[in-house]
């Protein structure tokens, strides 16, 4: 299984391309353009006409991000995730809760639950997470998530 968060240089270009699946952070920025975090949320400030705080895991929108990789001289290519056909798929049965979420994801359980927050869903460890929503959180973490319904007791 190949994850591949944090996109690198093509080793094949000279020019001074980086590759790059959505979600863009400005953490995944800064470790992509070798500079400190602070620096891309100030660049963030500067070029937002809203003015939204970001934080280090905030979703950065493309244009902004390839607006911060011209500032230092490179070209930002960004890309939807693909599932890739090697990656083996998470199976959990309904009903799925925040904690059944977390374990096979890999994930730390307050950071679902600050995703969750962001998006005003208030839940704790053992509350049911709607399908959809568990289906978003694994794809946001470039995972392939099948829910299954219980089987039946004989």
């Amino acid at each position: 299984m190949t994850t591949n968060r944090v996109s690198v240089e093509n080793p094949d270009d000279d020019d001074d391309r980086i590759y790059l699946t959505r979600p863009v952070t400005p953490l995944r920025l800064s470790q992509l353009l070798g500079i400190k975090p602070p620096e891309v949320i100030t660049d963030l400030l500067r070029r937002d006409l809203v003015l939204i705080p970001y934080g280090l895991h905030d979703t950065v929108p493309d244009e902004l991000a390839q607006d911060i990789a011209r500032k230092y001289h490179r070209v930002l290519v960004i890309r939807d995730w693909e599932p890739n056909p090697d990656d083996k798929p998470i199976y959990l049965t309904r009903p799925v809760t925040v904690q059944d979420l977390c374990l096979p994801l890999g994930i730390k359980p307050h950071l679902i639950l600050a995703e969750l927050m962001m998006r005003n869903i208030f839940l704790n460890l053992q509350d049911t997470v709607p399908d959809e929503l568990a289906l978003e959180i694994a794809r946001k973490y470039h995972r392939i998530l099948v829910i299954r319904d219980k089987k039946p007791e004989v």
